[in-house]
Order: structure tokens, then C-alpha cells, then sequence
């Protein structure tokens, strides 16, 4: 979700440009494009398309019917489709159907973890078109976009955890319309944490908080954000909630971190509370402070358990 805001952000946006019209001085392409997508729709946000009517049949496509997955399915690696009529991968494509015989090539644009977020790609009316020389280009254009986005997207990066820090909340919750589009939020607190770190040092702490933050991106799904707030306590916000489904996650959370045996034989825990916007919530800030009232009724009561 954090990577679709960047994506739509000046520098990426210049950037596209930018290497749209240098390929388009190298490459002899019927279109290029850099597209991004969310594994259901891929959306081109800068072309270069020789026919202007060929512009609209790549504009939003549904993830499974573009090329583009193809390419997000390779991993780092780049794809060449040298007769889209006659390669299996893309001749049942309602695409080639539309568009015809030709050719493709296309590079990922990836994270720092091999996550692949968007692509570069060029199309030709005529099959086997691209050399080796296209392909190595496109794929020096591919890391430099790439680059541009880790360096924005590791901003906000909190750097023992790998969750993201407070900077992201004004950043991209600042304006956010909780009438269009609502938000749940979880206030996370581990239990007895300084206790935890007086007694068994910094260094165990540490690596409690980097498993909590893993547990965290499992449980809640890839969809949210968790920002560490502070020392032990994160937020979790995740678009159009379910409250049931949220208590569940949470239930779920609890659970897995309970396993974890402290060195004095006491068992991981945490307070938490939960909190879903409603049409008057006038801020994230908001929010976040309601959700963590009503973690601090727990943390005060008889702690290990949510409020919502």
C-alpha cells in the first residue's frame, strides 16, 4: 500500500519520465511503459505509444491479463516473449488477442527484498524484434526506478525492526478521507518490556521486538502497515476493517507471541487496543490515541488481553 503512495510521488513520477523518453531514443518499440500494480490491477503511469489507440489497451489492465505479470512472476529476472502469438505464456492472453502478434520484453522494478512492485516494458507489432542490447538497457532503467523508490520507501524505515517509523503516519495519513475509505488501527504494548530489558539486557530485548514485528506482518497480512511507534509499542492500521476480523488477528497475535518462554519462565504478552474510524474521526492522530486509551485500560488492569 506504502509503495503505490510512493509511486504516484514526484520523484518516482519525473523519474518514469525520464526513462520513458530515454528509451524511447534507443529502443525501436511500437509502446514502452512503466506500470505498477497491487496483484489485481496493473496501471501504467508514464508511455511512450507510437499508436495512440494502443495507449488504451494498456492503461489498466486486470493483473492476470497483462503482460506485466508475467514479468512480476520471474522474480528479479527480465522476460523476452518473442512471438506473443505462438509462446504459450502469453498466446491465450485476451491481450495478444486484441493487440495481435508481436513482441515483448519486459524488466521488474523491485524492494531491497526482491519484492517486485512495478515494471518496465516494451511491445512491438513485429515478432523477435528486441536485441540484447534493448534488454540490457531496459534493465539499467529498471534498477535506476527501482532505486528511486528504496531510497524514498527506507525513509520511513524503522532500522531494528523493519517496520516503518512515525514519519510515515503525517506523511501519507495526513489528508487521508475516512469517509471514502475507513481505517482500523491496534495500539500494540509488550508486556513488562523495561523489566525485560533491565533483566536479560538490551541485546535480548531487541531481538524480542524484531519477532514481534515479523509476527505482526504475519498475522495481519502484507496489506498493513505496522509502525513502531516507540520502544516496545506499534501500531498496526489496516484499510477497510472488519471489527471481528480484527479481533481475531489479534486473538491470533496473542497467541503466537504466548509461545515465546522468557528466560524466567514467564510467557511474552502484550496489551492491546483496537479502534475502527468513523466518519467524524478527524485524524490518523485521532485514532491511534483512542485505540492506545484503550490499550492503557488493559495495560493498568490485569494486562495480556485487548480492548475495543
Amino acid at each position: 500500500m506504502i509503495i503505490q503512495e510512493i509511486v504516484q510521488n514526484q520523484p518516482f513520477m519525473t523519474t518514469s519520465q525520464y526513462v520513458v523518453d530515454v528509451l524511447r531514443q534507443s529502443i525501436d518499440a511500437l509502446a514502452l511503459f512503466v506500470a505498477v500494480n497491487d496483484r489485481i490491477n496493473n496501471v501504467v503511469l508514464k508511455a511512450f505509444c507510437k499508436d495512440s489507440s494502443l495507449a488504451d489497451q494498456f492503461a489498466v489492465l486486470p493483473f492476470d491479463e497483462s503482460y506485466c505479470q508475467l514479468v512480476c512472476a520471474n522474480g528479479r529476472m527480465a522476460t523476452v516473449i518473442r512471438d506473443t502469438e505462438r509462446d504459450p505464456l502469453t498466446a491465450s492472453l485476451q491481450l495478444t488477442q486484441r493487440v495481435g502478434r508481436g513482441s515483448f520484453m519486459g524488466a521488474p522494478l523491485t524492494l531491497g527484498d526482491g519484492t517486485v512492485f512495478g515494471t518496465i516494458c516494451a511491445i512491438d507489432d513485429k515478432p523477435g524484434t528486441f536485441s540484447e542490447k534493448d534488454l540490457e538497457l531496459l534493465q539499467s532503467m529498471a534498477r535506476l526506478l527501482s532505486n528511486v523508490v528504496m531510497l524514498e520507501y527506507e525513509k520511513y524505515k524503522d532500522a531494528l525492526t523493519g517496520a516503518f517509523n512515525r514519519g510515515l503516519l503525517d506523511t501519507f495519513y495526513g489528508s487521508h478521507n475516512f469517509k471514502t475509505s475507513p481505517l482500523g488501527v491496534i495500539y500494540m504494548d509488550l508486556d513488562n518490556f523495561k523489566s525485560i530489558n533491565r533483566d536479560y539486557g538490551d541485546s535480548y530485548g531487541d531481538r524480542l521486538l524484531i519477532y514481534c514485528a515479523n509476527v505482526i506482518t504475519r498475522i495481519y497480512g502484507e496489506e498493513s502497515v505496522n509502525v513502531r511507534m516507540q520502544g516496545d509499542h506499534f501500531v498496526v492500521i489496516l484499510q477497510h476493517p472488519v471489527l471481528n476480523q480484527l479481533i481475531k488477528k489479534t486473538q491470533e497475535f496473542q497467541l503466537n507471541i504466548s509461545k515465546v518462554v522468557l528466560p524466567g519462565e514467564s510467557n511474552l504478552s502484550a496489551s492491546i487496543g483496537i479502534a475502527v474510524s468513523e466518519e467524524w474521526t478527524t485524524d490518523i492522530h485521532e485514532l491511534i490515541h483512542r485505540a492506545n486509551t484503550r490499550m492503557l485500560s488493559v495495560k493498568n488492569g490485569s494486562k495480556n488481553g485487548y480492548a475495543y
